[in-house]
């Protein structure tokens, strides 16, 4: 999982994918391995859940916060902070994890620092969940991925396995989504990145290829354990 050390990571994926959890809690974890991390918020159109509003806790451990200026409130305005610009050309050895919105106007934003980025060769990880309804083939979630490319002009390097049910997901949930990201990997020419798995219960699952344990974080009102 050297990809997930790279400078530049940008995390992409559908609504209900579970990026955002994936990148605040990629912050936490290179955080505590030490590394200098800049949070970036591009979820910029009228998000149900960002990774801004998790800005106090990722602060309190050091990472810098990078957010739109209408984070937070009841502004549903598609304006990026001004300060992302120097952040990410910078040459001062910082993680910048990028959280993209999971429509064409976060597409869009992300495409707006494609010249920035791209030289600084990123790390485009693309989560996904084998059980929401918009990308449960992957055929369709090849679709979405291709859409975003054409749009942000950036092309992704791996895949995150982010399968899950919520709170009734289990070992087996897991286990089944393998023959579904395998294909994925195959359609896409793309990599696995590791398997993101709830960390109680990350213990309890054979998968081929790297675990990643991470905490739940972001959790729908209607999916509360």
């Amino acid at each position: 999982m050297k990809e997930l050390e790279n400078s530049r990571v940008v995390v992409l994926g559908h609504y209900g994918s579970g990026k955002t959890n994936f990148a605040v809690n990629l912050a936490l974890q290179r955080r505590a391995a030490g590394a200098q991390v800049v949070l970036c918020d591009l979820d910029i159109v009228n998000p149900y859940f960002r990774s801004s509003d998790f800005a106090a806790r990722v602060e309190a451990q050091g990472i810098e916060m990078v957010s739109p200026p209408f984070a937070g409130s009841n502004v549903d305005l598609p304006a990026l902070s001004g300060g992302l610009d120097g952040v990410l050309a910078e040459q001062v050895p910082r993680q910048v994890i990028l959280d993209v919105g999971g429509d064409d106007a976060g597409a869009v934003a992300l495409g707006r620092y494609a010249r920035v980025l791209l030289p600084r060769g990123p790390a485009v990880l693309y989560v996904v969940n084998a059980r929401r309804p918009v990308t449960d083939t992957p055929a369709a979630a090849l679709e979405i991925l291709r859409e975003i490319e054409a749009v942000s002009r950036i092309r992704a390097t791996h895949i995150v396995n982010n399968t899950n049910l919520g709170a009734e997901t289990t070992p087996r949930v897991l286990e089944e989504s393998q023959d579904y990201i395998r294909e994925l990997c195959r359609l896409s020419g793309l990599p696995l990145c590791c398997h993101a798995v709830d960390a109680a219960i990350a213990g309890q699952v054979v998968l081929d290829g790297p675990v990643l344990p991470v905490e739940v974080l972001v959790r729908p009102p209607w999916d509360q354990a």
